[in-house]
């Protein structure tokens, strides 16, 4: 070991256990990132490092690169030592997708070098679990066939679901693809909110930042007894940081439903990968005579496909209004490996 990076030739696989790693590494790891499929915003630099910043609670950091023989990186695994195993960087609260990073055909290669640098150099753990890894991710496969030939445990379970809407050309298509009753509710709770009083959505600009992110964790903490817990003096600050992050890259939209001149809801999400991410909400309890909140959505969703986005992605969690704005299931596994040694 030199440093905080473990070293290893010809195979190029790479160990970083400090955190300068975050910037050291930033510029491949988009590049990285902009390659692998499925993408997510939790797994860029930017995203992780915050997080560790503020989570890492004396975890052990491991992030585990590997290098074609040109030193291109092609693989990429963070993860953090939890209680004797270990887990994805980001954590089971607070990110949705997460995986295993590859540059396509290289699956197997990375699969191979990420197994060799466990086996080596995680002396004691006998568990790694990746959580939230989507359906559709391409390591699935390759890790469960790696550790076939290792000899040691495999599972990939489904633990969550995603639900997310594929977005058509038109809002009368988004419309029409509906369940009556659904599309009847939508635009009746959308009308109701116009009704009720002077109706602006708005989306907060650089110099409005600030103060709307504020309004936006008010109403998160006011929404739901659950909500105010999370959003501890801990989270806020996380969130501001995590927000002001995201929006200096472009990646953020926060939105806006004032009533009558005041904010009533509140919509944080995510502009990545052509698609809307929507990471937290809020309304004001004391308007939920007005729909707020679900009208909304409504907006955010028509807006979405305005600006032809491919997806409106809900993210992690089953909750019954995401089925009624048209949402499908999309599966997220905990993939597990136990090590024999």
């Amino acid at each position: 070991m030199r440093g905080n990076v473990i070293h290893r030739k010809p195979m190029k696989i790479d160990c970083y256990t400090d955190a300068s790693a975050f910037l050291e590494l930033k510029e491949d790891w988009t590049d990285l990132l902009s390659e692998s499929t499925p993408r997510s915003i939790f797994l860029t630099p930017q995203w992780q490092g915050l997080w560790w910043r503020h989570f890492a609670d004396g975890h052990g950091l491991r992030i585990l690169t590997v290098r074609s023989t040109e030193g291109k990186l092609v693989g990429l695994c963070p993860l953090a030592e939890v209680e004797g195993s270990f887990e994805f960087l980001g954590g089971k609260d607070l990110c949705d997708h997460l995986d295993v990073l590859s540059v396509p055909g290289h699956e197997e290669t990375v699969a191979n070098g990420l197994m060799e640098a466990i086996a080596e150099d995680f002396a004691g753990t006998r568990e790694v679990n990746l959580h939230f890894v989507p359906e559709d991710s391409r390591m699935i496969a390759p890790l469960q066939e790696t550790a076939k030939t290792l000899g040691w445990g495999f599972s990939a379970e489904a633990e969550e679901t995603s639900p997310s809407i594929p977005l058509p050309q038109t809002w009368d298509d988004y419309l029409a693809g509906l369940r009556g009753k659904d599309r009847h509710e939508l635009r009746r709770k959308m009308r109701r909110a116009e009704a009720y009083g002077a109706l602006r959505v708005r989306t907060a600009s650089p110099a409005e930042f600030s103060d709307d992110l504020e309004t936006f964790l008010k109403l998160h903490a006011q929404s739901a007894p659950e909500k105010s817990q999370f959003m501890d003096t801990r989270m806020q600050e996380f969130f501001r940081q995590v927000a002001e992050a995201m929006m200096s890259e472009g990646w953020l939209r926060l939105t806006l439903l004032e009533l009558d001149g005041a904010p009533a809801a509140a919509l944080l999400t995510f502009d990545y990968d052509q698609a809307f991410l929507v990471y937290n909400s809020g309304y004001d309890t004391a308007l939920a005579a007005a729909s707020p909140g679900i009208a909304l959505f409504g907006y955010a969703i028509r807006e979405a496909i305005q600006e032809g986005r491919r997806a409106f992605d809900f993210l992690r969690g089953n909750e019954t209004y995401k089925y009624r704005l048209g949402g499908q299931d999309h599966s997220l596994y905990h993939v597990k490996f136990v090590l024999n040694h």
